[in-house]
Formats: structure tokens, sequence, C-alpha cells
């Protein structure tokens, strides 16, 4: 089957590894190319043997602006209708959006004559109108919709059109996030950590639903009782919002640490490309955010055989079984996250038992040829029904 894939950024997240490792789960089922803006995403398309078409992308915002809003229409329909002239000309079976914004590119000239189109939709929406707005066209104009979690598609209104609704949690690259390819003294000593530091991460883009202050609220909480507790900050404020500064947030971040007096268990290391390396050098990892789609993240944490402790509501409450394979905690209490981290840090043999059932559960349920035969599955209804 020819699938045209379609990615609305050229930034590489969550969605973008989300989704090339999908492809490769489906590898001899499918003939894929991609069309997306130029950079980091475009490179690595190309890397794994993907033709790329290039197109414009949107960072459209959810909320209305005067003067972004109209603009962003207008270079979406563009974008609309360059793939939709590929989808045609390439003789494409199905297009399938990677996320809702590349959603709104693929759907622009849904209708008679188009390609069946998928849209996979892989964050929460905000509350307002235009989100909703989003959310209803997106339902009416799409052939087939996929959800990375029930929280996310519980946010669909009801519509008569009926569109199929699927929900697929994210795969991951189990060969990747494998304990086992990675020497442990060796990952801590490239991060500078010492032989008695207990390690732990936020690791997420930089902005304020991730929970990146609530992480160092905790941990400052233990500075007296736990001085070898040191906390890795990784990530970059990449996207910019209507809604929230990412930037000043940051700069905030950086001097919080001081203010707490825990300057020396807080480091900042950035946008990092050897994630199941630090993954490999940490004792627990922490998912603090206050609404999580799905938290792929946690899963690869559990496939690095961590202890995770993640937010109890969203995607993470789907992936995470509380006491069984991770811990779960209530977002924006940082305190209770406090509470969580030190029963694991003083507990060395149950933080083992804890990432050794919780790799085994990764194992059992995120393998991308368990998500690709699910999307396979969505593909062969929406192209060729009946």
């Amino acid at each position: 089957m020819r699938v045209l894939y379609v990615n609305q950024t050229a930034q590489m997240s969550g969605a973008e590894h989300s989704l090339l490792t999908l492809i490769g789960g489906l590898r001899g089922r499918v003939q894929a190319e991609m069309a997306c803006p130029e950079g980091d995403f475009a490179d690595a398309a190309r890397d794994r043997g993907l033709r790329v078409h290039t197109i414009n992308g949107t960072d459209v915002t959810l909320a209305l602006d005067p003067v972004g809003t109209p603009r962003a229409i207008a270079g979406i329909a563009a974008d609309g209708a360059r793939v939709a002239r590929i989808a045609r000309r390439g003789g494409f079976d199905l297009v399938h959006a990677n996320t809702t914004r590349a959603g709104l590119i693929a759907t622009m000239f849904a209708g008679a004559g188009a390609k069946p189109t998928i849209v996979h939709v892989r964050d929460w929406t905000p509350e307002g109108r235009v989100a909703a707005a989003i959310l209803q066209y997106t339902r009416v104009r799409a052939s087939a919709l996929i959800c990375i979690s029930q929280l996310v598609a519980d946010e669909f209104p009801a519509h008569p059109a009926r569109t199929p609704l699927h929900v697929i949690h994210n795969p991951i690259d189990l060969r990747r996030f494998d304990p086992d390819r990675y020497d442990r003294t060796a990952a801590r000593a490239a991060l500078g950590l010492g032989a008695d530091d207990l390690a732990v991460a936020v690791i997420a883009q930089i902005t304020p639903w991730k929970g990146q202050e609530e992480a160092i609220l905790a941990v400052a909480r233990l500075r007296e009782r736990h001085p070898n507790l040191r906390l890795l900050v990784v990530g970059s404020a990449k996207f910019k919002s209507a809604r929230l500064d990412n930037e000043a947030y940051l700069d905030r971040l950086r001097a919080l640490p001081a203010q707490l007096g825990a300057q020396d268990m807080v480091r900042f290391l950035g946008e990092r490309k050897d994630v199941p390396g630090i993954l490999r050098a940490l004792d627990v990892l922490l998912v603090p955010s206050w609404k999580e789609a799905f938290g792929r993240i946690v899963v690869e944490g559990m496939a690095m055989g961590l202890p995770v402790i993640a937010t109890d509501i969203g995607g993470p409450k789907e992936i995470v079984t509380h006491g069984e394979d991770g811990v779960l905690a209530p977002p924006q209490a940082p305190a209770a996250w406090s509470e969580a981290l030190e029963k694991l840090l003083v507990d060395p043999a149950g933080r083992a038992a804890l990432g050794a059932r919780a790799r085994a559960s990764a194992i059992a349920r995120f393998t991308p040829e368990l998500a690709a035969a699910r999307v396979w599955d969505v593909y062969e209804r929406t192209a060729r029904p009946g």
C-alpha cells in the first residue's frame, strides 16, 4: 500500500519519533513517502530511506490571532493543495497526517476524488472555541482518526458523520531502548555523576505543563536528607506558544534552584539526542506533567528498566499500573512527588524490582509490530472498505 505521510513541523519531538518508529514497524506492508518542511525531521526521514516532498508547514496556534490566524490559514491552504497534488499524481492509496495540525493540511481538499485521509491525533487540546472548532472540523473531514490515548479520544465531540475513531498507543523502538546496550557506569560518568549520587530526571520539552518546576520543588524538599540527590532537566523550549512563554519559563527554572538553596542539586542539560544513555544513568525517572496526552518518555523509561513516577491523569494513567510497573502521583503537588520519590530512593531493591516489572510491561505492550498491526488494520478499513 502506498502511503503519503504528512508532518507540519521540521522539528523532532515525540510525535516525529513515534511516526518513524511506526513506519519501521510497517516495513514490507507500506511504501512510504513523506511531506514535511526541510529540517531535522526531513533529514531523519531521508536517513531511513524515505522520499521527502517539501512543504512549508505551519505552527498555527489554537488561539485566535488577528494577524497570525489568517496568515496561517493561507499557508495551510497552499500546503493542502500541494499535498493533494502529490497524493493524486503519486498514486497513493491514502494520506496519513501525523498530528492535528498536519491534519488541517491533509484534509484541506478532502472530498470527491481526494485520497482517504487518516489523522493521527497525538496531543491534548486546550479549552477554547478555536480548538473545539478544529476538533469538529477534523472529525468531519478525516476518513478515520487514530488517537494515541483514550484521553485524546474523549476530547472529540460526537458527530453524525461517525468518522471511525481508533485508540492506538504509540510504539517505541525496543532495540534502541534496551538497558543491555548501554554501560551504566560509562553513562553516569559521561554525565558527571558520582558513584554515590542518586540521579533522577525530567526529559521533556521545556514548557510549564511538563512540570519541570514541580520536579525542582519536589527535589529541593529532599536536599537535607539526600544531599547526594541530583535532578537532570533535559530538553529545550523548542515550541512557540500564544498561551505560554516557554523561553521565560526556562529563565525562571534556571533561577529557581538557587532560590531554594538547591543549586548543587539541579543541572540543565538542554536538548539531547542520547536519551537512552541518559535513562541508563538514572535511578528514577520523573514525568510530572499537568496533562499528558500519552507520555512516550514513560514507556521509554520503563523499557530501560527504570522505576518511573508519572502523573496520575491522562495518558500515563493508561500506561502505568500503580505499584505494579510504576508509580502514579497527582500533578502540581510537589509534596506528594517528594514523598513518592523518597520511598524509592531509600529502597534500592524495591527500585530494581519495579524497574524489572516495568521493562517486562513495555516489551509486552508497546512493540512497533503490535502498533503497526493495529494501524495496518485501520489502513485496510480506510483505503479498501469492504
